[in-house]
């Protein structure tokens, strides 16, 4: 079976439930009337890329540049023209460099080349995020983010419309499981660091390498999706204790995870 180019397997074979709570101004966290939950099931495990033909990357989304649009597996193009978009425009220098993975073999983005000179970053970023959870493979994990800002003025651009929260591989290419979409408050002058706060439990695959990380990126209210801004550190496993994985139908472990996701008061979960 053919499906993402990374030859590496999943961290998360699915997700099956997200409890949403508001947070009170004033610090607390609270549950107005009854809990809103929603269930959510997905299926996204990631198969090496061995005997798959390799394919061109998709359209990035935030360039206008024919060329960057269909990059070849294991091409680069320069040059790429920002879209006319005023989030993109606020993040993104005029042209940039973007790249599509040898091997490639699914209609995904290129990969952003040009890191170094994107001017927006989240105003507070939680780095060091561990698993607090002692037991072999389940975990607990806990972060949270400001409002992307653009680092040349300080202030939030104009027009973001909510934040994606994925899994990225080491290489900062998301691993194709978005944990959750927050919408994002008005924009302010000021940062608050626990703007966002995601909180995870759940269980990780039996072979994770402790190599991926957390990235967050910006939607605009036109839909143009802009390259991660932030990223956590690498998150291992913090293993003290044997649990026993959880067992599907035919006797397979089965990686699960749970998410509740805090936000702000006024801000809503979108999946």
């Amino acid at each position: 079976m053919c499906s993402l180019s990374d030859p590496e397997v999943s961290l998360i074979s699915g997700i099956q439930a997200a409890a949403i709570f508001l947070r009170d101004p004033r610090g607390s966290f609270c549950a107005p009337g009854a809990p809103t939950v929603t269930t959510v099931t997905t299926e996204t495990t990631v198969h090496a890329t061995e005997g798959c033909a390799a394919r061109a990357c998709g359209a990035t989304g935030y360039s206008t540049t024919v060329e960057c649009n269909a990059v070849a597996a294991g091409a680069t193009v320069k040059a790429c023209a920002v879209t006319d978009d005023a989030v993109a425009k606020a993040c993104l220098p005029d042209t940039f460099t973007v790249t599509c993975p040898a091997g490639n073999n699914k209609t995904v983005a290129p990969d952003f080349a040009s890191p170094s000179i994107m001017h927006c970053k989240a105003c507070y970023m939680q780095t060091d995020v561990v698993d607090t959870d002692p037991m072999a493979k389940a975990f607990r994990i806990a972060f949270s983010f400001g409002d992307m800002v653009d680092t040349r003025t300080g202030s939030t651009p104009t027009g973001i419309k909510e934040y994606e929260v994925y899994w990225v591989w080491k290489n900062g290419r998301a691993n194709g499981n978005k944990l959750v979409t927050i919408k994002a408050d008005a924009a302010t002058s000021c940062c608050t660091k626990d703007k966002y706060s995601v909180v995870m439990l759940g269980t990780f695959s039996d072979d994770y390498d402790g190599s991926q990380r957390i990235g967050v990126m910006a939607v605009s209210s036109g839909g143009v999706r802009v390259p991660f801004f932030s990223f956590s550190s690498a998150v291992g496993d913090n293993a003290t204790k044997v649990v026993e994985g959880a067992q599907d139908s035919d006797g397979a472990s089965s990686p699960v995870l749970f998410m509740a996701v805090f936000v702000a008061a006024g801000a809503h979960l979108l999946f």
